[in-house]
């Protein structure tokens, strides 16, 4: 069983895609949710900080 070869064999042709100059992420929505949760995140940060000094004051 023989083997049969193009006479002429394309070269594949690879595509260079070339990025724009800025880069940008994509746009998900997640801007709200995240205020909100570091807004959180600090409101329980500040309110443990009060309650750990309120119990050190007390344990005196």
């Amino acid at each position: 069983m023989q083997r049969l070869t193009p006479p002429h064999a394309k070269v594949p042709v690879q595509h260079v895609h070339v990025a724009g100059r800025r880069t940008q992420l994509a746009q998900t929505g997640a801007e709200q949710n995240l205020l909100a949760a570091a807004a959180a995140s600090a409101g329980l940060l500040i309110g443990g900080g009060i309650l750990y000094r309120r119990g050190r004051t007390a344990a005196r």
